[in-house]
């Protein structure tokens, strides 16, 4: 699949009566059990998807590459997809799932790159706290740019409940307002435990989780963040 200079473009005439507008922009989404596949045998470049956002009425962000939601199923391996300015380039919500193996997700905006949670908003069931959706980047590559924050790392969230799964998979930096993940604990207490001793990526796999390869930035690139903490305790 290829879907290059799709543009999000505010439209005065369609909107709803917030002023906001009716319409979105993205490449792929699943939703209600819904499976879509696109896989590709091998990575290309440039990026076969790409996709603008822009702001809305409010001044928040639209747009998205994939986004699967209410168990829906993206199968999206050795795709290359770049999206700029939008709410988020890949999103998995509410039970969805999006396998990236070996794909590359380019983020350059001011949201999350990949976003995985629930949404009781949008969800039609009622979600626990396992309920989160979930996202693969075995292999893959992660870019970063703007003001974008990678992704979130819940420490509530482990073994198969584990939203984001890395594996081999690295992270390359443009910009130093970059933070590359969101630390937080949705469990009991709230509270985020940052254990730091022996071993050279102790501290790298504690703020990021494990998984992750070669982490990268472009020259001059050296103030961006590994990671925000909530309610940390060491």
């Amino acid at each position: 699949m290829n879907i290059t200079n799709s543009k999000f473009v505010y439209d005065p005439d369609r909107v709803k009566s917030d002023l906001n507008s009716k319409d979105n922009i993205g490449a792929t989404y699943a939703n209600k059990d819904a499976e879509i596949t696109i896989n590709r045998t091998s990575r290309p470049s440039p990026a076969n998807i790409t996709i603008t956002g822009g702001k809305d009425h409010d001044d928040k962000y639209v747009g998205f590459g994939l986004f699967a939601n209410n168990r829906g199923t993206i199968n999206a391996q050795y795709n290359s997809i770049k999206v700029d300015d939008a709410s988020t380039a890949v999103a998995s919500l509410n039970k969805g799932n999006i396998d990236l193996t070996g794909a590359k997700v380019e983020f350059n905006g001011e949201g999350y790159a990949l976003y995985t949670g629930i949404d009781k908003d949008s969800a039609d069931f009622t979600p626990g706290v396992s309920d989160t959706g979930k996202i693969n980047l075995t292999n893959g590559e992660l870019a970063l740019g703007g003001k974008a924050i990678g992704y979130i790392n819940d420490q509530a969230l482990t073994g198969s409940n584990r939203a984001i799964t890395f594996n081999n998979t690295d992270i390359s930096v443009t910009s130093d307002d970059v933070i590359i993940a969101d630390l937080k604990n949705t469990g009991p207490g709230g509270q985020v435990v940052v254990n730091v001793g022996p071993g050279s990526n102790v501290l790298k796999d504690e703020l990021l989780g494990t998984g992750i390869g070669n982490i990268s930035s472009s020259a001059g690139i050296n103030r961006y963040k590994y990671a925000v903490v909530d309610n940390a305790k060491n």
